[in-house]
């Protein structure tokens, strides 16, 4: 069983999958990391988490995260409520869809700076060419309640712009008051 968390935020998988904080890689920090270095404009992203799922009997899978905490109680309340906010902005989305795009291209092709890569995203990248491979993007964000009726809004508009990722994939936006769980992967906060 593996488990990655990012304070109070954790993914944990069973034993049929191989899971990397993939912000932490070589083969992202300090390589792919580094593209658009002294180039205005941009700068490569990175999700938190990258996965993969080769279990016998099962279609692979490959499952990207992010972990996103909005709902900070221990702020003043005028600090929280602008916090809070900020879990449902336009910004948001674009920094989520960003890293969903570099982690996708980075976990595929990336190398550290020694031209190696771990058995993790190696495996990664053998699943990606399979017919039948499946991918779950999970989307981790902890809400204030004071954002609830946004929350419908801001998730639809998240599912409709990775549309492009069909058909066999699943974007899930999922929080401690609708954990995910399935597929031997679980989310949950502490």
């Amino acid at each position: 069983m593996t488990t990655i968390a990012a304070k109070r935020q954790r993914l944990t998988f069973d034993d049929t999958w191989q899971a990397v904080e993939w912000d932490l890689m070589p083969e992202y920090k300090g390589s792919m990391e580094n593209a658009f270095h002294g180039l205005v404009g941009r700068s490569v992203k990175a999700c938190d988490v990258v996965g993969v799922r080769r279990a016998a009997g099962h279609a692979p899978i490959i499952l990207v995260a992010e972990f996103k905490d909005f709902d900070q109680t221990h702020l003043p309340a005028d600090e929280r409520l602008a916090v809070a906010r900020q879990g449902v902005s336009d910004d948001v989305m674009q920094a989520i869809i960003s890293k969903l795009i570099d982690t996708l291209a980075g976990a595929t092709f990336s190398h550290d700076r020694d031209g190696r890569r771990c058995g993790e995203l190696e495996r990664w990248r053998s699943a990606v060419g399979l017919k039948n491979t499946r991918l779950l993007v999970l989307i981790c964000v902890e809400l204030a309640r004071s954002e609830d009726p946004l929350a419908t809004i801001w998730t639809t508009a998240l599912k409709q712009r990775t549309r492009w990722l069909l058909p066999r994939a699943s974007v899930i936006v999922t929080s401690s008051r609708a954990p995910f769980s399935g597929v031997g992967v679980e989310y949950a906060t502490t």
